[in-house]
């Protein structure tokens, strides 16, 4: 506007408004947010194009062989900003994470294999250490196949740097630096210091602990650069692959609020028509500028059109959306690998124990479990179950006979009563008989539905009872911790077949604030049941309340108090 006077910085070409500090390069589609106390600065930014456009050349796809010049959106929302931001005061580049999200097949790994290659050999960093990590192998493997590509493409390159396959590194002698394919071990990683951290699909990684490793590993040196690319997961994400989701969206929304992190978010609305043109272009940039064949959606939006499984395939790889909010609760070959032949009573007795009572009325099974903590991460884990002759007659049908095999086994864990109401006063009986032989610490009740069991145990007996509620905030570390365990192989049972349909039931769904609650796997089917697998984490609810209190180990629980 006239009387507007252009900032210093600005390069030729360019327009800049400063009411809500965008940067518009020439050509650009896209603008760049310049937080307060910034400027932009087109040195690196130029040099990672000619350095791309000299050295590198497309690996695969329609432009394989010819040199490796970047899309409009490449260079809008990764490139230019991660690289061309700069600190006023101190001269340093602003942006220190890069969240890349988008469908498959816009060259999300070719662009970290650049950059890796980048800033191995021309970021002018000494004794640069470029570290690639990926979930799987598979993964990994694509992302070293991409730089093995680049280097070995470029006779430049392959003089100066030296490959070495068997340990998939690079080292470069100028500088001295070395680029390495990492593990995704989080333990094994520990003690990083790169210069430039690359993390493939990292929406699929199942913890947090790699992800934290990476940035944590940060401060230590005056600038690293951590790049994250990923699609959203076939399977439902686990709660932290959510979470830093979230807080990429929060912060596209609200650039102030963390200038450091640079959200680039490609994906389509779930509301969108799947078939529309528009909505592909929402999800894959690539589309627009030729690097992706858009016959690739057509040919897949007309399968999708005949067959569910694939319309589920097309809206998570190529619109980027995400799947249901949740995941099944345990695959049942992790659960399976935990059943084991269990201790005598008399060993257990050696192991301070634990309990979880889920009081049912007449439409669901009453559970009662113990758990035994060996060590902090190995634990064991029985159950007892009642369920009303008429409950029985209908898991009988639910189960296709299975229900009545396991009720008449010699090793059963399930009482059959008449009537159809499981009285109180018999649960707490046996809950007596295996209170006095192994001395639980505390059992957890469901405040809804046990207040009455809660004072029959607590006040007539003297048993040391819990209310729990049993929102998804309440019982977040003990769904986690069970979780955690079983992936480890360190939750032993003894391939109770109820529980274990009950695993099989169970889905953990996320609520608004990402906590993650147990519910039924189809919430519209009456014969899924949970009980057992809500009883046990009750159980590990108290199992964390007594370290929290003698060990200092967790938090304390969240767990509402009634």
């Amino acid at each position: 506007m006239p009387g507007e006077v252009a900032p210093e910085w600005l390069p030729e070409g360019a327009r800049f408004d400063d009411d809500d500090r965008h940067l518009w390069l020439e050509g650009a589609r896209d603008p760049i947010w310049v937080p307060e106390g910034a400027y932009y600065d087109p040195t690196l930014p130029d040099r990672f194009v000619a350095f791309s456009k000299a050295f590198l050349c497309w690996p695969s796809g329609p432009h394989a062989g010819q040199p490796a010049v970047w899309a409009q959106w490449q260079l809008d929302r990764v490139i230019c900003p991660a690289f061309g931001l700069r600190w006023e005061e101190t001269g340093i580049l602003v942006t220190r994470t890069v969240f890349l999200f988008c469908a498959r097949g816009n060259g999300k790994t070719a662009l970290a294999a650049a950059i890796g290659v980048f800033c191995l050999s021309a970021m002018r960093e000494p004794t640069p250490e470029v570290d690639l990590f990926a979930v799987s192998r598979e993964q990994a493997m694509r992302m070293w196949q991409a730089v093995d590509h680049f280097i070995r493409a470029s006779d430049d390159l392959c003089d100066e740097m030296t490959i070495y396959d068997s340990r998939k590194s690079v080292y470069y002698g100028a500088n001295d630096g070395q680029l390495v394919v990492r593990s995704g071990d989080a333990e094994a990683e520990v003690g990083l210091n790169p210069s430039c951290a690359l993390v493939d699909e990292l929406l699929s990684q199942k913890s947090r602990d790699l992800w934290d490793v990476v940035t944590s590993s940060a401060g230590k040196r005056e600038h690293t650069l951590i790049m994250a690319m990923t699609t959203p997961s076939l399977d439902s994400a686990p709660r932290f692959a959510r979470q830093e989701y979230q807080y990429a969206k929060r912060v596209e929304g609200d650039r102030a609020a963390d200038p450091s992190y640079l959200p680039a978010i490609f994906e389509a609305d779930p509301k969108d028509d799947p078939f529309a043109v528009d909505t592909w272009y929402k999800a894959a940039p690539a589309l627009r500028d030729g690097f992706l064949d858009i016959g690739i959606y057509h040919t897949e939006a007309a399968r999708a059109k005949l067959d569910p499984n694939s319309m589920h395939q097309f809206r998570v790889f190529r619109l980027a959306i995400w799947s249901e909010s949740g995941h099944s609760f345990l695959p049942m070959a992790v659960w399976d690998a935990n059943a084991c032949e269990m201790p005598t009573a008399r060993e257990l007795l050696k192991y301070p124990c634990y309990g979880g009572l889920d009081m049912s009325g007449t439409a669901d099974l009453t559970s009662w479990c113990m758990l035994w903590a060996k060590t902090t991460d190995e634990m064991y884990v029985s159950w007892r179950h009642w369920c009303t002759e008429k409950m029985y007659h209908q898991l009988v049908d639910w189960t296709g006979g299975m229900f009545r095999v396991w009720v008449e086994s010699e090793a059963s864990t399930v009482r059959v009563v008449p009537g159809d109401w499981i009285e109180g006063p018999m649960v707490a009986q046996q809950v007596l008989s295996d209170y006095r032989t192994f001395k639980p610490w505390s059992i957890g009740l469901d405040s809804m539905r046990s207040r009455e069991m809660n004072r029959l145990l607590s006040e007539e007996i003297g048993i040391p009872t819990q209310l729990l509620n049993q929102s998804g905030r309440s019982m977040e570390a003990a769904t986690e911790r069970i979780e955690a365990l079983a992936h480890l192989t360190r939750l032993k049972h003894s391939g109770d077949p109820v529980a274990r349909w009950m695993a099989s039931c169970t889905h953990v769904q996320y609520d608004a604030l990402l906590f993650p609650k147990l519910v039924k796997s189809d919430l519209n089917e009456r014969n899924a049941k949970i009980d057992a697998i809500a009883a046990l984490a009750m159980a590990m609810d108290r199992r964390l309340a007594w370290e929290a209190e003698y060990l200092d180990l967790v938090p304390p629980p969240r767990a509402v108090r009634i």
